[in-house]
């Protein structure tokens, strides 16, 4: 059983009776909250009962000052290595932004389009995970359906035509079920030709073939756009940008 809060070893004394840890007093042994917190913690705090606690948990990744556990309210699914980075984003735009110029607007505009796309990725990993976004289902393909205010329709599907809410689901229905993909991701090592369909898998051979961790910046740089189809599946005008592509989904 560990030992009460104030029976804890004491660091050792001098003669005159002055504590040899800047942490703890001359002859009272309390515990000094100011800068010898972490050195008067360091040789006691039970480390591996947390370890035990937090098993199936790389503890790593939530123990910061002194092996104390931080809050795990947050969603597990949250890949904890881009918290750091995406949070440094939200809390840049949240901000006014003071007067840049072109070339940090430019670098910032990437960084910002790189983490909404992780954004809309795990917002599709979670909808996929409680078994999709819920579908309107229409049984007249031979009529043009009308789609609710806002809502994208896939004119592609020829038996039963889907809406969907949100553009990002409207995008991953195209490139799941009718290969219509607007971004890859090639590999930026000069060796290496790999291109890959999302931003995570680009991620994930970074670390495996190359043992790099990418940055946000690295992974947008990597990011190629795709020419958009030639024209509207429903009324055949030509579409010369993704926009219009999409725009015709969503009258």
């Amino acid at each position: 059983m560990d030992p009460p809060f104030n029976d804890f070893p004491r660091a050792p004394y001098t003669e005159s009776g002055e504590s040899l840890d800047s942490g703890l007093g001359p002859s009272s042994g309390h515990i000094d909250f100011g800068t010898g917190y972490g050195d008067a913690f360091r040789g006691h705090m039970p480390r591996k009962d947390y370890e035990r606690d937090l098993a199936g948990i790389r503890t790593c990744c939530y123990l910061e000052h002194d092996a104390i556990p931080q809050s795990l309210d947050f969603d597990l699914g949250m890949t904890v290595y881009d918290l750091p980075e995406l949070q440094q984003l939200a809390d840049a735009a949240s901000q006014t932004i003071p007067p840049l110029n072109a070339s940090q607007l430019s670098n910032l505009k990437v960084q910002l389009e790189a983490a909404q796309q992780q954004v809309d990725m795990q917002l599709r990993e979670l909808f996929s995970a409680s078994n999709g976004p819920q579908l309107l289902h229409l049984r007249s393909p031979s009529d043009l359906p009308t789609s609710p205010l806002g809502a994208f329709c896939c004119h592609m599907c020829k038996e039963e035509q889907s809406i969907y809410e949100e553009l990002s689901f409207f995008k991953q229905h195209l490139e799941d079920m009718h290969g219509v993909q607007q971004w890859e991701y090639r590999c930026l090592q000069p060796d290496c030709t790999l291109t890959v369909p999302h931003q995570c898998e680009m991620k994930e051979h970074m670390g495996n073939a190359h043992e790099q961790s990418p940055s946000l910046y690295q992974l947008a740089e990597s990011r190629i756009e795709l020419p958009c189809p030639n024209f509207c599946e429903t009324c055949s005008q030509p579409t010369a940008t993704w926009d219009n592509f999409y725009q015709h989904a969503n009258p």
